[in-house]
């Protein structure tokens, strides 16, 4: 193995001071933080496998292939693996998101080698036995309704499908139950092999560990792995405006709206996290005190930013009774219209310290610190730890702020989804028409 510190150098400190990188000498890549004041350790495993990377007849492959990692190895079974963890007091779990799966626990100091031989083994020798297969389906499936039956979570997946209509972006982490009920063993084999591969891989540490003990065995796992020469690249995708309706048999009706947002480590990236929370990110956010808390419109109303390699968006949601639409709609516009001319000092400043101490609060556990440490490495190549990014936070202006608005905030291309009880599609043409 051979050691190497990144190059770049955050603004408050160099990066020996931050974290140490081992890289194998396949290319997988480990992040290691030491704090010594703690007594346990959290590891974060990032595999380069989302449902961007499925083709329209396995969707959801890589979702179920996180779920059948607990199922059992060669050697340990699925009880083995929780009888294990639970021996030694240790979390364990595991999601999928769109461009990425990780696998993640956290032990005593004593036990975190024991944890990480146990990650490691499901990794590299899943069963994926065709019984454990049927039942884990029927898991899925449930899950898939279960999402279904969420008028949040169902309107993003048709807002996401209308952005990016075929590119593989759009498509829900879950799959369809028609992909799901075709999943085979083979399927999953094949998928792990293209994609769980070094050059996809990477693993943060951070809280007080052996570090020499937990390298070696991932070296063991891991290190005779071959690289396929097939790393995770952005991939630039188009933005496709457009109004998507579905009739549901819910009591609110769920409204989603965006603009062509910012790709994953986009320069203005916490910029437009600053005007994100500004807008509807808080309790004092312009959209919270506008339409909860003076007009009563709705009980959650929020706006976001979203950010994969390549693409992103930026939107407003909300759930509202089917007859407030069309006010929700024109009030949330004229906010966002209005941010666009600027914001001021004492807004400013107070949404600033409101997400710098978001940040420090969430930073100060090892499981926060190790997953940030592994997902920049796997996205960006790169970690900017919290004092780069209080720096840059800081240093934000009224201007900055503005200048994103503007770029953010595009009416005349903008794409809207609603579940539950919509209005005609006409409808909603004519109320955004005078924003346009």
């Amino acid at each position: 193995m051979a050691t190497h510190i990144f190059n770049s150098k955050p603004r408050q400190r160099d990066w020996e001071d931050i974290m140490e990188i081992i890289t194998l000498s396949n290319g997988l890549r480990i992040a290691m933080e030491r704090m010594e004041q703690a007594r346990s350790a959290a590891i974060s495993i990032f595999i380069g496998a989302g449902s961007r990377q499925e083709a329209a007849a396995d969707a959801g492959v890589s979702h179920f292939i996180e779920h059948m990692l607990f199922k059992g190895s060669e050697s340990r079974s699925a009880v083995d693996i929780a009888e294990q963890m639970d021996a030694m007091g240790g979390q364990l779990n595991a999601y999928t998101t769109k461009e990425y799966t990780c696998l993640y626990a956290q032990a005593l100091e004593n036990h975190l080698p024991a944890a990480v031989e146990i990650m490691a083994d499901m990794l590299r020798n899943p069963k994926l036995d065709k019984a454990d297969l049927l039942v884990e389906r029927g898991v899925i499936l449930e899950e898939i309704g279960m999402y279904e039956d969420s008028p949040e979570d169902f309107c993003a997946d048709l807002l996401h499908a209308s952005i990016w209509r075929s590119d593989p972006l759009g498509g829900n982490i879950l799959g369809t139950r028609q992909t799901v009920s075709g999943m085979t063993a083979e399927k999953l084999r094949r998928h792990m092999e293209r994609y769980y591969v070094p050059e996809r891989m990477t693993v943060g540490i951070c809280g007080r560990f052996d570090a020499d003990a937990v390298c070696a065995i991932l070296e063991k796992y891991f290190g005779g792995l071959a690289n396929t020469g097939n790393p995770l690249l952005p991939q630039p995708v188009g933005f496709h405006e457009g109004i998507t309706l579905a009739e549901r048999d819910f009591e609110q009706t769920q409204l989603l709206y965006c603009f062509e947002g910012l790709p994953a480590g986009d320069k203005d990236r916490y910029a437009a996290a600053v005007f994100s929370t500004i807008a509807g990110g808080s309790a004092s956010s312009r959209l919270n005190r506008r339409i909860r808390e003076e007009l009563g419109l709705a009980y959650s109303v929020y706006s976001f930013t979203s950010s994969y390699l390549g693409a992103g968006i930026f939107g407003v949601g909300a759930g509202v009774s089917p007859g407030n639409q069309r006010q929700v709609l024109e009030e949330s516009m004229e906010i966002l219209l209005a941010l666009r001319g600027g914001v001021d000092e004492k807004e400013l400043a107070r949404t600033k310290e409101q997400f710098k101490a978001n940040l420090v609060m969430g930073m100060e556990s090892t499981a926060s610190r190790a997953a940030a440490m592994g997902r920049g490495l796997l996205l960006e190549n790169r970690y900017v730890d919290e004092d780069a990014i209080l720096a840059q936070i800081d240093a934000l202006t009224e201007a900055d702020i503005q200048r994103v608005a503007r770029h953010l905030v595009t009416p005349s291309r903008m794409a809207l989804a609603a579940v539950g009880h919509p209005a005609e599609e006409k409808q909603y043409v004519h109320w955004l028409r005078d924003f346009r």
